[in-house]
């Protein structure tokens, strides 16, 4: 495999000047432009003589952990591929590593769990005291062991691959912050070259700067729990100072009001609230997306906005809650952004943020303009205690003992009690890098296959981002390792890719799909997004795009199942249908995505079929539990994982499993295999059931659904006539050409939906038959151009919009069917 380099030309960050770099530059080094060339030469040569090792850095924490163990020494490198079974003892080395304490040194070029510059003492002001003198390691970042690990390991073989010299005694650390990754090393030569594997881009975010996690140690004395966004813990304590991002900027930074409760923030929810202008509305995680939740609240004339996470949902057993189980302990605090629209750099909404595109000067409409600030369920107890006003049913109470009445105002003696809430933030220009691997393809180069995680966490985020980015680096990995040792390539290409800025509205993923947007319409086969993938223990799950249902269905039927006794033949597809099955029961249940994530620019701007696999915790006896308890928590570490999800990591090696199978059927199968018949299923029979929701709207407007229905049956008759061909194909001798024919109509099928001008209210989603509900990102909509535009004239009484959507639904089926008929030339005889 070889990392891809592409981009902007590179800019020296010493002269400012293009077409060099920092290494080169006459003001940087003493040397010669000539004399460096001939060095460098010399080094490449006698670099690519050598074997590709793993970094000092790694082989020590090997063998620590090796002896710590009694493990023999090997020659080969642990789990060198994935498909063997047993412990993957090449994370887990990292783990150990990662869990002993930090030695409190001066920086020498190498830190075993962080980045570690300089070694400092500090007071902090604490209820109006100063604490006594502690040290503190000055820009400490303990990330997550699951990806410190893989990034350098990323990084040391691009350097190798890229023929970068290897000085002696030359380390890296990494350090992943909640917005960025920083490489530190002792050579500027060797970081500047590393950084040219990065794909940048200037974006906007609302960290003035990544004050990440710090560590250091009090005195004798251990910190006492003080405020909101900050937690204390004896000797070695950890401290987070929460920066929201840029989804909490704001036109003014406070405001004071009336508190008001209004449950999950749905717009049902608000209409039954009598009066919301003039108060800061509190509501609790889940139902819907948190955006959603604040527009709501700013629509209905709310100044302020307060999440939290109610026990009834992330802890139905306070008495028992983390660290003695899984459950969010009072203290923590859940973080999310909450843009109201997600397409990638806000000043560059339809195109790569590159040096040369227009930026537009008001991008205010994309965040809200009220301030948003997350507490924990603790302090919304206090908020809410006392709160006057009625109580509206079994509904709206949570966890928290108290009434859970709506207000606004307080009871006596607190009738008086108005709430302030202020945030402070700064709005600045920072750089994202996408780290991009490319396995090109032996035969149809032009038709990629893209695996996808993020690498930013707002936390430690051992589950989120740590589980998939570890998955995915033991992918890349494992096919390096058969492309060296099998001389294997795939048929058609295969991306790798570890997308930025996630957490800020998945903006390296949409930066990086507006930018190749052409090559990857016309050729991108599937995404597979990787995304807080370990999430509990119970089943296998997967969300996907219709034409991938069969796909991971059959993927699944093929890895034995981590949780059977020995000589076993059940699989993970078993269990998943034991545990997880549809309504009908036959099958397992493959769940619908969601509009925030890493795959939306993918799906609802491209058309691309995309998949989330995931292993799930058990839905039935949990029902109102949104995701896992930690999720975007202080709570979400490497022991939080250990503990109480994935002790051995079976997992993470199962999931990998899995995914290794979806990529080798789609990247090397002859013809596609993707579901033809489910996705006419499902723009059928779940579209039909959609549309009769609207029968009486249809009615009120003199509008007549027969040219619509008339266009969805012949999509299906010619859905029908290709499949037969498609089914008997494999029994036939076919040529290139023929074979490239017919994928090239299988991935044309979904782009058949794709709308250029985009849905009405939200012209960043583009596909007309799948896309997130206007009223909630995490739902996905069937016909949702339609579906809005009648909800839009159910209110409005105005059914223009409503009659202009129909016809574009009734073209996009058109479109589709000649695209599986060849309906421009006819259909050749095979």
């Amino acid at each position: 495999m070889r990392v891809k380099v592409e981009g902007r030309i590179p800019r020296c960050y010493k002269c400012g000047l293009k077409g060099h770099i920092k290494v080169n530059c006459p003001e940087t080094n003493q040397k010669t432009m000539e004399e460096q060339e001939k060095e460098m030469a010399e080094l490449v040569e006698e670099t690519g003589k050598k074997e590709v090792t793993l970094p000092p850095t790694m082989e020590k924490r090997e063998k620590t952990w090796k002896k710590q163990k009694k493990i023999k020494e090997s020659k080969a490198e642990p789990n060198q591929v994935f498909i063997q079974d047993g412990n993957n003892t090449y994370f887990q080395s990292h783990f150990n590593w990662s869990n002993e304490h930090v030695e409190y040194a001066p920086f020498n070029g190498y830190a075993p769990a962080g980045t570690v510059k300089s070694c400092i003492c500090s007071v902090v002001r604490t209820n109006g005291h100063l604490s006594e003198p502690f040290s503190i390691l000055h820009s400490v970042r303990l990330s997550s062991p699951l990806y410190v690990l893989t990034l350098e390991l990323l990084l040391w073989k691009s350097k190798a691959l890229r023929s970068v010299p290897r000085d002696l005694g030359c380390e890296t650390s990494v350090s992943a912050y909640a917005d960025d990754v920083t490489v530190i090393g002792s050579s500027h030569r060797h970081i500047d070259l590393i950084g040219e594997t990065l794909q940048e881009y200037e974006v906007v975010t609302g960290a003035e700067k990544s004050v990440g996690l710090q560590l250091g140690t009090w005195g004798g004395k251990s910190m006492p729990f003080n405020g909101t966004v900050e937690h204390w813990t004896d000797s070695p304590f950890k401290l987070l100072r929460v920066w929201f991002g840029p989804d909490f900027q704001v036109e003014k930074n406070w405001d004071e009001g009336h508190l008001l409760y209004a449950n999950y923030g749905e717009k049902s929810d608000f209409e039954k609230l009598q009066n919301v202008n003039g108060s800061i509305v509190i509501m609790r995680y889940g139902r819907v997306h948190p955006g959603s939740k604040v527009k709501h609240a700013e629509n209905f004339g709310a100044i302020g906005a307060i999440l939290y996470g109610d026990p009834f949902d992330y802890a139905s057993k306070q008495s028992s809650v983390y660290p003695s189980s899984w459950w969010l302990p009072p203290w923590a605090v859940k973080i999310s952004h909450v843009r109201y629209t997600l397409s990638g750099d806000p000043q560059t909404p339809d195109y790569a943020a590159l040096d040369h595109i227009h930026e537009i000067p008001d991008f205010s409409k994309s965040y809200p303009k009220i301030p948003v600030h997350s507490v924990s369920y603790s302090d919304a107890e206090e908020l809410m205690r006392d709160l006057t006003g009625n109580n509206l049913g079994a509904h709206w109470l949570g966890g928290l003992n108290i009434s859970y009445s709506t207000g606004p105002g307080y009871t006596e003696p607190r009738n008086n009690r108005i709430v302030n809430l202020t945030v402070n933030n700064q709005r600045s220009r920072r750089d994202i890098s996408n780290i991009i691997g490319v396995i090109r393809g032996k035969y149809e180069k032009d038709k990629y296959i893209i695996v996808g995680a993020h690498v930013d966490s707002w936390t430690q985020g051992a589950v989120d981002s740590g589980s998939g980015y570890a998955i995915l680096m033991e992918l890349v990995k494992s096919f390096s390792n058969v492309m060296k040792k099998e001389d294997w390539r795939p048929r058609r290409t295969i991306i790798f890719a570890l997308w930025d800025a996630t957490k800020y509205g998945h903006i390296g993923a949409y930066e990086w799909v507006q930018e190749y947007n052409k090559q990857l319409s016309s050729g991108a086969v599937a995404y597979i997004n990787l995304d807080a993938v370990i999430r509990g223990n119970h089943t296998f799950f997967a969300a996907a795009s219709p034409l991938l249902v069969g796909l991971i269905r059959n993927a699944t039927k093929t890895v034995a199942c981590p949780c059977s006794d020995a000589g076993s033949k059940r699989t993970v597809f078993d269990t998943w249908l034991d545990n997880f099955p549809n309504a009908d029961k036959s099958q397992p249940n493959v769940s619908q995505l969601h509009g925030d994530g890493d795959h939306s620019p993918f799906l609802y701007q491209l058309g691309i079929p995309s998949l989330a696999p995931a292993y799930m915790y058990n839905q039935n006896v949990y029902p109102y539990l949104p995701t896992y308890p930690a999720y975007n928590t202080l709570v979400d570490t490497f022991d939080y994982l250990r503990n109480f999800i994935d002790r051995d990591l079976t997992l993470h090696m199962t999931v990998a499993k899995v995914v290794a199978e979806v990529i080798l059927r789609l990247s090397d199968s002859l013809i596609l295999p993707l579901d033809v018949n489910n996705y006419v299923w499902h723009a059928l029979s779940v579209g039909r059931e959609m549309l009769g929701r609207f029968n009486r709207t249809y009615e009120e407007a003199g509008i007549s659904l027969n040219i619509l229905y008339q266009a969805m049956d012949n999509f299906s008759r010619a859905a029908d006539d290709f499949f037969q061909i498609y089914r008997n194909l494999p029994e036939k001798n076919l040529s290139e050409c023929e074979i490239h024919i017919i994928n090239h109509q299988l991935i044309r099928l979904s782009r058949a939906f794709i709308v250029d001008r985009g849905l009405p209210g939200q012209p960043h989603y583009k596909n007309v038959l799948m896309a997130p509900h206007p009223d909630n990102i995490n739902e996905q909509l069937i016909f949702p151009g339609v579906i809005s535009a009648a909800l839009e004239g159910q209110s409005s009484k105005d059914y223009t919009l409503l009659k202009e959507q129909l016809a574009v639904l009734v073209l996009a089926f058109q479109t589709a069917e000649d695209v599986l008929s060849d309906g421009l030339i006819g259909r050749d005889e095979w």
